[in-house]
């Protein structure tokens, strides 16, 4: 495969614009050296007249020199001045900077760490980026950090498939947020295919409409908050969801698995009160990290046992969203 096309590649067009390689920095350098010879060595005139023929990029490079020269000039009187004032305002607003980029340079090697060296992919729209950098560099915390890289991983695997509304709730949620949307996920069962980006996801409530355990969150604070920014839809609304049919595969605590009704020929699918990921919800729970819970998988097998459903564990080969192989069928029939 042409290093190009993979995602790695991707990854690598998109360091170049968020990090600057040392080609791009040695260009703008060698762009206000030229500007700074002809605001010294040329008229006015001349140099109206040269940027006639490229008046774009002289343009640019006036901008880049002013705030050079602004940048420089400030420092210096206020060095000369010992304005105490201007100099800490001007060493924090480096620092800032610096940990800004310190954060978006992270979750790119968070973002690299999530792909496979041969897997295709593309460089995410300039318009995406903006969006992505606007928010990655606020991420102090690596947890934070490697959500924001695996979202970018997957925007470069399927284009379109995170959305900056998305990007944008993201940006806002603090890592108690983050921490329990995490646990929904671990808890969710995957199914059917929304768009062809990927399934959806939805967690089973299996105890009485007051269990705090099945809002994963510790608070009523943090369950709002996943409900307003469309992570999940609490189950408190009586929302019910119809899970597939028995011979489609889900995904639960990352493994395969089918919904088999005691009565297959009977009842084709299954129908209960659950927490329901929202458009962002599924988009960010594409790219969370499972973590298996074997306390609520007993759970949910009890549950579905009183729902005369049996939750049966299929081979890892079985792909998300399609049917049972008919290889594996006459195992499930017989479990």
């Amino acid at each position: 495969m042409d290093p190009e096309s993979t995602a790695l590649g991707a990854l690598a067009k998109v360091g170049a614009k968020l990090v600057g390689g040392v080609d791009l920095a040695k260009l703008a350098n060698a762009r206000m050296d030229r500007h700074a010879r002809l605001l010294d060595d040329r008229t006015t005139k001349e140099i109206n007249a040269d940027a006639a023929s490229s008046d774009f990029e002289l343009t640019t490079i006036d901008v880049r020199t002013k705030l050079k020269l602004a940048i420089g000039d400030r420092a210096a009187r206020a060095i000369a001045d010992s304005n105490p004032i201007l100099l800490r305002s001007l060493a924090r607003s480096w620092e800032y900077a610096e940990r800004e980029q310190w954060n978006v340079e992270s979750t790119l090697t968070f973002a690299a760490a999530a792909l496979t060296e041969d897997e295709p992919g593309t460089e995410p729209s300039d318009e995406w980026l903006h969006h992505f950098q606007d928010g990655a560099k606020f991420m102090s915390d690596d947890d934070l950090r490697s959500l924001w890289g695996s979202v970018l991983a997957q925007e470069m695997r399927r284009p379109g498939s995170v959305s900056k509304r998305t990007l944008g709730v993201m940006k806002t949620m603090d890592k108690k947020t983050a921490l329990a949307f995490q646990r929904l996920r671990s808890l969710s069962i995957g199914y059917g295919h929304q768009t062809s980006y990927g399934p959806m996801y939805a967690v089973p409530t299996t105890n009485d409409e007051n269990d705090k355990d099945d809002r994963f969150a510790e608070d009523f604070h943090t369950r709002e908050l996943l409900d307003a920014d469309d992570l999940c839809l609490s189950s408190i609304t009586g929302h019910k969801v119809t899970l597939p049919e028995w011979d489609q595969v889900v995904e639960y605590q990352g493994d395969a698995w089918c919904l088999k009704p005691t009565e297959v020929d009977k009842v084709k699918s299954v129908k209960f009160s659950c927490s329901a990921m929202g458009l962002t919800g599924n988009e960010i729970a594409r790219v969370v990290n499972v973590t298996p819970d074997d306390g609520h998988k007993k759970r949910l097998i009890d549950f579905l046992a009183s729902k005369d459903v049996k939750l049966v564990p299929l081979p890892s080969d079985c792909e998300f969203g399609r049917r049972i192989p008919t290889k594996y069928r006459q195992y499930v029939f017989n479990y």
